[in-house]
């Protein structure tokens, strides 16, 4: 899995990263199908200890580059 728990305090900039609201929006599919691209391990995503899902936007952008082709 691509996959890491982090508390919040270990996050130093939250801008860096978009929630899967964001991530769905942004090619527009739905949110389940962001979780399981997360899931089956095509885009990475870190866990909050609360369970939210944030993904960087880094990983988002090559994510869409490697979609493109």
């Amino acid at each position: 899995m691509h996959r890491t728990q982090v508390g919040n305090d270990n996050l130093s900039d939250l801008d860096e990263y978009m929630l899967t609201g964001d991530v769905a929006r942004r090619f527009d599919v739905s949110a389940v199908t962001v979780r399981l691209w997360s899931d089956c391990g095509r885009l990475r995503s870190l866990r909050t200890a609360s369970g939210t899902r944030l993904f960087a936007r880094r990983d988002v952008e090559q994510f869409a580059q490697w979609r493109a082709k």
